[in-house]
């Protein structure tokens, strides 16, 4: 794995925690996902590096919610935290939901096992029969994902890069991101940005660039995992990881429009 990490330029070094990223230009999703009431559901999408995570981190600082990080290697594993005992079935994990007083955000629907899938649909499609939110049993529950919901939602936001008038409050900030949410992260975080770098990671092909920052932002990068996220066949991974193998950091230095031969 280090040696991998090394080839794509990541380095796996222990470091300091960082402090939490200052929160930018989501005020309007926020306060949607805020007013979510008992037995709504919500789903957020948008491609590796827009924000889902970010969003979620500024709902449980504001508080009262739980946050699951997604995981599959555990059958129910992502509800384990809300359940007494590790939740053994579907219908144990669903009992989970049920509580009209708890708010929950499940972060990463392609990163849960089938057996967590299950009783978020059940949960969801129980309650889309209603219009009535006050008849609705359950959770508030609001689900993160790389695409369109599989299910009726009562709220769905997706996440693209920032617009200006969302970054008003930083003089220039946009100018010198494009908006991008890993970009903006990283500039309020204090850390230097190569725009020219910036601009060439974001014009590459979706798959290769959601790929280079699923696996950017991991502070020891996990390949299998990365593949299972992305939902990618292993010949479609081995290919993008072999054209940031043979695409040296070097080459954002190029000048934009500049071919780089083989």
């Amino acid at each position: 794995m280090d040696r991998e990490a090394r080839t794509l330029g990541l380095h796996l070094d222990a470091v300091p925690a960082a402090l939490p990223t200052p929160f930018a230009g989501r005020e309007t999703e926020l306060a949607a996902l805020g007013a979510l009431l008992p037995g709504q559901v919500a789903w957020v999408s948008g491609h590796a590096g827009m924000g889902k995570t970010a969003l979620l981190d500024a709902l449980a600082r504001a508080g009262g919610w739980t946050v699951l990080p997604g995981r599959a290697d555990l059958p129910f594993g992502t509800l384990a935290p809300l359940c007494a005992a590790p939740p053994t079935s579907a219908h144990a994990a669903l009992g989970a939901l049920r509580d009209p007083q708890v708010r929950v955000a499940v972060d990463g629907w392609e990163g849960t096992d089938p057996g967590t899938q299950a009783p978020l649909t059940l949960a969801a499609q129980s309650r889309s029969g209603t219009t009535d939110t006050s008849a609705r049993p359950g959770a508030a529950l609001l689900i993160t994902g790389r695409t369109h919901p599989p299910f009726d939602v009562d709220l769905h936001l997706h996440l693209g890069p920032l617009e200006p008038g969302d970054l008003s409050a930083w003089p220039d900030l946009h100018v010198r991101t494009d908006g991008h949410p890993t970009l903006v992260g990283a500039a309020l975080r204090g850390q230097p940005l190569d725009l020219q770098f910036g601009a060439r990671v974001r014009a590459y092909p979706d798959p290769v660039r959601d790929t280079f920052l699923t696996l950017a932002v991991q502070d020891q990068p996990n390949l299998r995992a990365t593949r299972a996220a992305m939902n990618l066949g292993a010949q479609d991974f081995a290919r993008i990881l072999s054209f940031l193998i043979r695409t040296p950091i070097e080459w954002a230095a190029k000048p934009a429009g500049s071919e780089r031969s083989e």
